[in-house]
């Protein structure tokens, strides 16, 4: 059975900041791609491309550099 699992995925923190972020209305912001960033650099402060590495690695994220740098 454990052979079936591919991945696990640590995001406790990302499930309590949403939280926190909902409850303080940032939620409010549509761009998903901004959202993402605020919570991956609140866990791991680090550089744009750095960050889209860990949203990818931790939270299974597929954010795209270019995005990120408009």
């Amino acid at each position: 059975m454990l052979s079936n699992i591919e991945k696990i995925l640590l995001n406790g923190a990302q499930l309590i900041l949403n939280k926190v972020l909902k409850l303080t209305g940032f939620n409010a912001i549509e761009d998903d791609i901004f959202r993402q960033l605020v919570i991956a650099r609140l866990c791991q402060p680090m550089s744009k491309l750095a960050t889209v590495e860990y949203l990818k690695s931790h939270f299974d994220e597929d954010a795209q550099l270019h995005r990120i740098y408009r």
